[in-house]
């Protein structure tokens, strides 16, 4: 019994040794000192005993020597609820698991470039930790599981890269709490997991410098509507944005292409209603674009289509193309659409399921017209085509119901090489008219007399529709007609 009495008591102090162990004490913090005995790191010294504001200094001097501060040890500050604010000295490379766990008091923190890894659990419970500001740095750090796991983290600035290995590290779990993120340039991958769960996330603007988005990265955030990938990005992990539910428009300057509702590259355009591809674009205004020998490549609307004008030119530079898919699904653009001169081709699905399209003119300019450009436009009435010389297309440029109903406009003496070439020898009724002095027609969608409605189309030399016509020279259906 009295060897059982004496082991008990050895193993008490065994405990209380481990729990308040340290080699001396300044200025209030408590240190051990590391191997190779130059270093030392701030250490564990019993619950709620740091409170207010702490310094960690770079350096502590103690006994006529110089020790530099290089770790906070694991749980080195647990359960300090009084602890306020923590600066952190940039000689300091790790903090421990567990170390500001329960602080509940801390509101906000900046992790240096130092530190080079922290461990599991290490924030976790701080219920008022706001803000965090990990700084720039070109190196990475290595977080341990679920660091900032119950943390209302409102706004993050994330200065280098990150590795926490496991899908299930979720660093940043905060449910609808976080709601900005700034990325730095400095950042070169967005690990797996980074935001997941991040529900209350807007907005998130991935920098050029990114290359990677890794699995589950984007997982669960509910509240982004929009997101912009650069061109830099070539690798995008399995089910990234699985959850982003209110993921609607999805810009693309990589390489890669999107495809609205397709399940590939982590579903990024799964949700989305708007997808415009555009290797190695940019925005400027309302459009998106991107460059070529030729001039520009019009790939896109951000905002609000109805009614607009497609530019002819941006900073001196002609518009030339209208890339894939670049309105697709824009069921806002309504009346009649008009390409303008200097437009050469039309991509595939370019204006594909804008249902609301009533008229449409294109110039004498173009040259090339991709499959399904105008596929679901079944509204379309009238067609007029400035081509002396009928361009070849696929049949499904256009929908059945065009091909039976619309009338299509061509120039004088042009019908017979129309009813040659496909597609337009799919349609049932074709009108040669005058186009001269026509070039942008904007008007609205008319009927030719012999269709039920009687209604005529009344044109100005220069395209622009008239209700009323006074004296002048007028264009009627296709004839230039002298009123008196």
């Amino acid at each position: 019994m009295k060897h059982l009495k004496h082991l008990f008591t050895v193993l008490l102090l065994l405990c209380a040794t481990v729990a308040t162990a340290y080699d001396f004490e300044v200025g209030g913090i408590y240190y051990s000192i590391t191997y190779p005995y130059t270093t030392v790191k701030v250490t564990y010294q019993g619950s709620s005993y740091y409170t207010g504001s702490v310094v960690i200094p770079e350096s502590v001097a103690y006994n006529g020597k110089t020790y530099s501060v290089t770790e906070i040890g694991n749980y080195a500050f647990q359960d300090c609820t009084g602890l306020t604010s923590i600066m952190i000295g940039n000689s300091v490379t790790s903090i421990g698991e567990s170390a500001f766990e329960g602080c509940t008091g801390l509101t906000s923190i900046e992790i240096p470039n130092s530190v080079t890894s922290i461990g599991g659990l290490a924030f976790r419970g701080c219920t008022a930790l706001k803000d965090l500001h990990i700084a720039d740095g070109n190196g990475t750090l290595t977080l341990g599981s679920r660091v900032f796991y119950d943390c209302p983290l409102k706004t993050l600035y994330l200065g280098r890269d990150l590795s926490h290995g496991t899908y299930n590290s979720a660093p940043f779990y905060s449910k609808e709490s976080l709601i900005s993120v700034t990325i730095s340039n400095n950042v070169t991958r967005i690990e797996k997991s980074t935001f997941y769960g991040c529900s209350g996330l807007t907005s998130v603007e991935i920098p050029s410098s990114v290359t990677s988005i890794g699995e589950w990265a984007i997982r669960g955030c509910s509240g982004l509507t929009n997101i912009t990938i650069p061109n830099s990005v070539t690798r995008i992990g399995d089910d990234a944005f699985v959850g982003c539910s209110g993921l609607k428009t999805v810009i693309n300057f990589s390489n890669l292409t999107f495809i609205k509702g397709k399940e590939s590259y982590g579903r990024v355009a799964y949700y989305a209603n708007k997808v415009i591809n555009a290797p190695n674009g940019f925005i400027d205004g309302d459009f998106v674009w991107s460059e070529n020998e030729n001039g520009l490549t019009l790939h896109g609307c951000l905002g609000d289509v109805t009614g607009f004008s497609l530019p002819t030119e941006y900073n001196g530079n002609s518009v030339t193309s209208i890339g894939n898919s670049a309105f697709c699904g824009c069921n806002d653009l309504t009346g009649e659409l008009v390409i303008p001169n200097n437009i050469t081709s039309i991509g595939t699905s370019a204006f594909e399921g804008c249902a609301n399209i009533e008229g449409l003119y294109i110039s004498n300019s173009l040259e090339s017209i991709g499959e399904k450009a105008f596929a679901g436009c079944e509204k379309i009435k009238e067609i007029k085509v400035g081509l002396e010389k009928p361009i070849r297309g696929a049949a499904n440029i256009f929908a059945d119901a065009v091909y039976d109903n619309a009338i299509l406009y061509v120039p004088t003496g042009t019908k017979s090489l129309y009813e040659k070439r496909e597609p337009w020898n799919l349609f049932f009724d074709i009108v040669e008219m005058d186009f001269t002095g026509i070039e942008n027609v904007k008007g609205e969608s008319g009927t030719d007399d012999r269709r039920e409605s009687k209604v005529k189309t009344v044109y100005d030399l220069n395209g622009r529709a008239v209700e009323n016509p006074t004296n002048g020279i007028y264009v009627v259906n296709g004839k230039k007609v002298l009123v008196k």
